[in-house]
This record gives C-alpha cells, sequence and structure tokens, in this order.
C-alpha cells in the first residue's frame, strides 16, 4: 500500500508539473497561429510582429539564472505558484493591450515571469525521482511543450474565429491561475512530506543542495560542458520557435493554405512530437543500460536524430504536395524531439547546482529563441515575393549546429570539476 501511494504521490507531482509547462507553452507560443491577425487588426509589420514574439523569450533569457536561483531560494511549491500566477496575468494584460509598446512590455514581463518554471520543474525531478526513472520524467516535460505548442497552434486559430483575438488571449489566462491554487494547496517541496514516498526512494533522489552552500559560478562557467550544452540548447531552440512563431505565416504565403488550415497543420508537428520526448528518454536509458556507455546512450542518440531532422527539413523543402512537405517536417519534429536529450543530461552533470545550471542552459535555448523569429524577416527580404526557401535553409541549419555541439559534448563528465564524474568512461 505505502508503495503504490508512493508511486501516486511521483505521477500526481509529474503531472503537476507537465502541466504547467502546457499551460506555459499555450501562453508563449498562441502568438504564432495569430500573427496575420495580429498584424492586421493592429497594423503592424512584420519586424514589428517578429519583435512582438522574440520579445518574451528576450526577457526569459535574461531572467533564467536569477529566476532559478530565486526557485531554488523559494522552494518549489512557492516558485512554480508564483511565476504561474503572474505568467497569467501578463497574458490578460495582452489581451487588454492596444498599442504595439504596451504588447511588447506584456510579453517582456510574461518572459520574466515564466523564468523560472522550467528550472523549479527540473529541481523537482531531481529531487522526487530515483536515477531510474528521471530521464522519462524529463522527457515528459519535453512532450508537455510540445502539446501545449500544438494547443496554441490548434485552439488559438479555431478561437480567434469564434471570439476575437482578445478575447482568446484573455481566455489562456485563466488556466494558469486555477492551477497555481490547486498546486499550492496540495504540493510539497520536500517528496517524504506527502506521507507516501519512501524513505529508500527519498535517499535515491535527495540532490539538494547543503545549507549555505554557495554556487560555484566560475567552475561552472569556465567549464568546457557547459558551454557545448548551452550551444546545443541555443540551437535547437531556435529549430524549435520557426513552428511556435512563423510556420502558420509560412503555410500560408508559400503554400497558400488559409489560416484555419495552416493552424491545424502547423499542430501535427507538434503533435507528433509530444510521444517523442519520453520515447528518446526511454531508448537513452535503455542503451546507457545495455551499453554502460553516456556516449552511446545519450551522445549518440542526440547526434543522429539532430542530424536526421536537418536532413528531412532539407529534403522536404522542394515538396511540391502540401501534406508530404508537413509529414517530412513533422517527423523532423519527431527526429529531434526524440534527441532532445539536454534536460536529462543537464540534470545529470549539474550534481547539487541543478536550477542554477538549468536555468544557465535554458537562458542560452530562449536567446536562440528570441533571435530566430528576429532573423526570419531578414531572411524573407522583399515583403511582395518573401524568400521561405532561404528561411528553411536556416532551420535546417541550425539543427546541423545542434548536433555539431552534442558532438563535442562529453557526457561522462560533470559541469563542477570537484564532483565525480558520472557514468563509465568511454
Amino acid at each position: 500500500m505505502k508503495t503504490a501511494r508512493s508511486n501516486l504521490a511521483q505521477w500526481v507531482a509529474l503531472v503537476a508539473l507537465c502541466l504547467s509547462e502546457i499551460i506555459s507553452y499555450v501562453q508563449r507560443n498562441c502568438l504564432g497561429a495569430a500573427e496575420s491577425t495580429l498584424r492586421s487588426e493592429f497594423d503592424l509589420g512584420r519586424s514589428e510582429t517578429g519583435w512582438i514574439m522574440g520579445a518574451f523569450f528576450l526577457s526569459y533569457a535574461l531572467s533564467q539564472v536569477p529566476a532559478g536561483w530565486l526557485g531554488g531560494h523559494w522552494g518549489t511549491r512557492l516558485g512554480l505558484a508564483v511565476f504561474m500566477t503572474l505568467s497569467s496575468l501578463c497574458m490578460g494584460a495582452f489581451g487588454l493591450a492596444n498599442v504595439f509598446v504596451i504588447l511588447v512590455g506584456a510579453r517582456l514581463a510574461m518572459g520574466v515571469a515564466q523564468a523560472g518554471i522550467l528550472p523549479c520543474c527540473a529541481n523537482t525531478i531531481s529531487q522526487w525521482f530515483p536515477p531510474s526513472k528521471c530521464g522519462f520524467a524529463s522527457g515528459m516535460l519535453g512532450a508537455s511543450m510540445g502539446i501545449g505548442g500544438a494547443l496554441a497552434a490548434n485552439l488559438t486559430a479555431r478561437l480567434v474565429g469564434l471570439v476575437g483575438l482578445r478575447h482568446t488571449f484573455l481566455l489562456y489566462a485563466l488556466p494558469g491561475l486555477i492551477w497555481s491554487a490547486w498546486f499550492w494547496l496540495w504540493f510539497r517541496d520536500r517528496p517524504e512530506d506527502k506521507l507516501s514516498i519512501k524513505t529508500q526512494e527519498k535517499n535515491q533522489t535527495d540532490a539538494s543542495r547543503s545549507p549555505g552552500e554557495r554556487t560555484p559560478w566560475k567552475a561552472i562557467l569556465t567549464s568546457p560542458s557547459i558551454w557545448w550544452i548551452c550551444g546545443q540548447q541555443f540551437f535547437l531552440a531556435a529549430g524549435y520557435i520557426f513552428f511556435a512563431s512563423w510556420f502558420t505565416t509560412y503555410l500560408q504565403e508559400a503554400r497558400g493554405i488559409r489560416l484555419a488550415t495552416a493552424g491545424w497543420l502547423t499542430s501535427l508537428p507538434l503533435l507528433a512530437a509530444v510521444g517523442a520526448g519520453p520515447l528518446g528518454g526511454l531508448l537513452s536509458d535503455w542503451l546507457l543500460t545495455r551499453t554502460g556507455s553516456r556516449r552511446l546512450g545519450r551522445q549518440a542518440v542526440a547526434v543522429v536524430c539532430q542530424s536526421a531532422c536537418a536532413g528531412l527539413i532539407l529534403l522536404a523543402r522542394p515538396v511540391r504536395e502540401d501534406w508530404l512537405a508537413v509529414a517530412m517536417i513533422a517527423m523532423a519534429l519527431v527526429c529531434s524531439s526524440l534527441g532532445g536529450l539536454s534536460y536529462v543530461v543537464t540534470i545529470e552533470m549539474s550534481g547539487r547546482h541543478v536550477p542554477v545550471v538549468f536555468g544557465i542552459m535554458n537562458m542560452a535555448g530562449n536567446i536562440g529563441a528570441f533571435l530566430f523569429p528576429i532573423l526570419v524577416p531578414l531572411l524573407l527580404g522583399d515583403p511582395l515575393n518573401p524568400n521561405w526557401d532561404r528561411v528553411l535553409y536556416a532551420f535546417a541549419g541550425v539543427h546541423g549546429l545542434c548536433a555539431l555541439c552534442w558532438l563535442c559534448l562529453n557526457p561522462n563528465r560533470t559541469i563542477v570539476p570537484d564532483q565525480n564524474d558520472v557514468g563509465v568512461k568511454s
């Protein structure tokens, strides 16, 4: 009975973390499906909507480290409840905004509010789950982001047609407020405080820092591993954000697909990738168990999958049939998600400093997510005759560079050199 309650508490906690990611990704990604409507309704140019979409990721990236530190100081219970509440209030403010400056300001504020959500989730996984479940739990977080992105693309396109742009954004503020209240009431920072986590599992998952322990900033920032981890996340996020920002517009302009259908087609790659994150985690864990090598279990999976993603995007570019091109791009995102092992590797290599190191890694990723939406209008060139081929080449290129960073990373090492190396040297 106690074992069953232990498992139940862990899975409820995981579901709660996944819901936080779904809600936050709907809030951050909903602008992609509404970009053309937003541009028309507010009489904006492409560069202005690019800045509105990119503003979130600028403040989100710059706030990662302080928000990660603050989340570690507060604890997940308070941190996630506060971060999600503030994010939802910013979403509501965006729905009420009526000028460009306020639109950008609301997105900047939302980026600050959401910056601590993922580091808190990663820290909770490191403390609530034993190593045998860590890969799958990390994969579920990635899948939840895909679910949130797919919902944002599909629901936004439909809701805009039903209730209008402003009411759509106001509706997206409600789930986060409800979730925050429930999470505060149910969750506890220490798993044993739920009276259902076994002592053995509690000891396995105790990765928390010692009281008063300082963050070894110099060791972290001068570690070659952190630079390769940050590099792959920069390019991975830059590639992913294409779906959350310009993909719907690409389908409309390059392939002549109407908005409702384009929103639905945008959701397909994101939905297809939902199961790929947990599956990639399970595959990676299985290879690690069978071979004892993180080179094969972590690194090789990531390199092969990110390279396959880049290749499929290039192959899809000249395809004339819309359904086939979207299917190939969907498979590319599936490959990227299968090889999206940055979360579990960061958790494994961070030791007792998960929130801070995770914040640094996620900051690098969101700098890439901030820059790519702004780069797209420059690649398109003439607004009357946009060159979407250049965008697809860049889209494939960032995944190729992601694979290169993974090739240079040694997953057998830890970020802080005075900690014991993990895994088996290979």
